[in-house]
């Protein structure tokens, strides 16, 4: 099969992950790689081979498909100038900075009959595919992602660039609209916020809290899932999902611990996670979640089917981050001017 032609759009450090995994692809061609700075572009035809361009304009009638790179504030120009020339679009997270820019992107998608796929990654981690299956309605959701400054992203805050992990693997869980949202948010280290924390709950009776930053000293990247069948705590970082079961005594009320004789309830201690709780540890084998995400998007042309991560499933997520800035931009005790220098609300009605 002829390899698909495909430049990457921006040549940053997702940009140059994504040209490593292209060229080592036998499904891909890689024809260029777009980048305006000329410094970049030089570094990248040194480390990898292969032509560059300042404008991807130019690549016009030479390429199948791209793969977008560049700031989340390109996102949108560079995505609709690819969609509007029947390119199949891979789009790092997040697909854009509004839902509403997302919207416009799949309506154009349809029409011109292009795979749109979004590069929330955490989806193909193995930790979280090997736990999916067992899944089942939950009811309350922890999770916490958190990692030093890194001086990436710094167009967007924490919300669109960490939390929005967390956010897309709880769309794709909790199979319900949204009732309220809560939020705080923090700016630290420039114009958009830095810390967040949000409480979700959803008409279902499931409520989500979730906790992002990118100033801490230690990187975290967990999500606990509770249901009335299992506890399921997913390490991303190591790959790792530990699932506990309850058992069958315990789901069903018979047994409880606290109307036991006191020697009887001492032992539960020791048996608590062997007998009544007992757990098991999913251990993934390594893999580039990347790659899986690239090698995803070339079956999804190839076959004409859809992505794991559509478009459409990106703007969802989207209007649920967009629910949390929302909050956080109303929330009365942000205390300094340096808090969240976002448009006014004002704009934003006009927008």
């Amino acid at each position: 099969m002829t390899p698909l032609r495909v430049a990457v759009l921006g040549g940053g450090h997702l940009g140059r992950i994504h040209t490593r995994l292209l060229k080592s692809q036998s499904g891909f061609e890689v024809v260029a790689v777009a980048d305006p700075l000329a410094r970049t572009r030089q570094q990248i035809e040194e480390e990898f081979n292969v032509r560059t361009v300042p404008d991807y304009h130019v690549l016009t009638g030479e390429i199948d498909a791209v793969v977008i790179a560049c700031p989340t504030s390109l996102h949108y120009s560079a995505a609709m100038w690819s969609l509007k020339h029947g390119l199949h679009t891979f789009v790092e997270k997040p697909l854009v900075k509004s839902s509403h820019e997302a919207s416009e992107l799949n309506q154009l998608a349809r029409k011109q009959g292009c795979v749109l796929q979004v590069g929330h990654v955490e989806q193909f981690n193995p930790a979280w595919t090997s736990a999916c299956d067992l899944i089942d309605r939950p009811q309350i959701i922890e999770a916490v992602r958190e990692s030093t400054y890194t001086g990436r992203s710094t167009d967007i805050g924490v919300v669109l660039d960490l939390m929005i992990h967390d956010l897309d693997l709880i769309v794709s869980v909790v199979d319900s609209a949204v009732m309220r949202v809560d939020a705080k948010g923090w700016s630290l280290m420039g114009q958009h916020e830095d810390l967040a924390n949000a409480r979700i709950e959803f008409e279902n009776g499931c409520v989500a809290n979730v906790r992002a930053s990118r100033v801490s000293r230690n990187a975290t990247r967990r999500m606990q899932l509770l249901s009335k069948r299992s506890m399921i705590d997913i390490d991303f970082a190591t790959s790792v999902a530990d699932v506990v079961a309850p058992h069958s005594a315990v789901l069903s009320r018979q047994w409880q611990a606290d109307t036991l004789p006191n020697d009887e309830r001492l032992k539960v201690k020791d048996e608590l996670f062997t007998k009544w709780l007992p757990h098991t540890k999913l251990q993934s084998a390594s893999v580039n979640a990347i790659e899986l995400e690239l090698r995803d998007f070339l079956r999804a042309i190839q076959t004409g089917g859809l992505p794991r991560v559509t478009g459409e499933h990106a703007e969802r997520v989207l209007q649920l981050a967009e629910q949390v800035l929302f909050s956080i931009r109303s929330d009365e005790s942000l205390g300094h001017e340096r808090m969240l220098e976002v448009a006014p609300m004002s704009k934003r009605k006009a927008a």
